[in-house]
């Protein structure tokens, strides 16, 4: 369905592109979302708990489709941070409340969507639809700086372990973002 070019080119013009009521919030959401629907997958609800969610992160990381995901409002942002360790940092659209007066289609990468949630509670139901990861994708300054922020601030973890982290899911180096870390610690304590 190529239909997904058009609903692309007018959210990139800032056109609101509403669906219609469709048989399930998957459909509804894919149809609406921008990102094309030739290949993708369902997996439903993941696991609760964190550990177990990784745990099946992990067994579709290497999938070239997009993800398509139900998640509950309270556990959104905790999905969105092990989607972020787990699969790397990529890009993403969350679907909440579809067909419904408070309808949003809120694209962008793992961070950003985390920190946003994370001050803005989602209430209602969510489908999150997870781009594959591109090869020539590389992860914006930013986003790298606030990974490595919430590792040393939030989380408290170690210099080393914080840069190990980022460096996992950026795919950058360890001793780059380590004195990256280490500044950032610096400047914090000033």
């Amino acid at each position: 369905d190529p239909g997904y070019r058009i609903v692309k080119a007018a959210t990139e013009q800032r056109i609101r592109v509403i669906p219609i009521p469709g048989a399930s919030a998957l459909a509804t959401a894919l149809s609406a979302s921008g990102l094309p629907s030739d290949r993708f997958v369902f997996e439903g609800f993941l696991p609760a708990k964190s550990g177990k969610r990784k745990n099946r992160l992990s067994e579709l990381k290497s999938d070239q489709r997009i993800i398509v995901f139900y998640e509950a409002p309270h556990r959104l942002v905790s999905t969105l941070d092990d989607l972020s360790e787990v699969m790397g940092e990529r890009s993403a659209v969350i679907a909440r409340e579809l067909t419904k007066i408070h309808e949003e289609f809120r694209n962008g990468s793992l961070i950003e969507l985390a920190e946003h949630y994370r001050s803005n509670p989602p209430k209602g139901e969510i489908v999150i639809l997870l781009h594959p990861r591109g090869e020539e994708e590389s992860v914006p300054e930013a986003d790298i700086e606030s990974l490595l922020r919430r590792y040393l601030f939030d989380e408290k973890l170690s210099v080393k372990d914080a840069a190990s982290r980022t460096a996992l899911q950026t795919g950058r180096t360890k001793s780059d973002l380590y004195a990256q870390a280490l500044a950032l610690k610096a400047d914090k304590t000033r």
